[in-house]
């Protein structure tokens, strides 16, 4: 069952952080707001897995997004990634 969020619209940021024992960057860090509107998340009864799509191009982004419209299909939930580049003064 896919979880369906409880407001209109949410914005909440994060972090990626990189996991010692699994040597890799896998732990997605979601903010208090954000579990909050999804509160079946806090149910510790039930595995929750995610569901990733990557769409390579806007038309494809597009026709999906109409489906999920036209069959009333579960609103998803949009993650983006962002990256700063280090400050070049701070380095020695």
């Amino acid at each position: 069952m896919i979880i369906q969020p409880t407001k209109e619209v949410i914005v909440s940021s994060g972090s990626v952080s990189y996991g010692e024992g699994e040597r890799a960057w896998n732990t997605v860090r979601f903010k208090k707001e954000f579990i909050q509107e999804f509160p079946q998340l806090r149910n510790r009864l039930f595995r929750t897995s995610y569901h990733a799509v990557v769409y390579h191009s806007y038309d494809l982004l597009e026709k999906e997004i109409q489906d999920i419209v036209d069959k009333k299909r579960p609103l998803p939930v949009l993650l983006f990634f962002e990256q700063e580049l280090p400050d070049a003064k701070a380095q020695p």
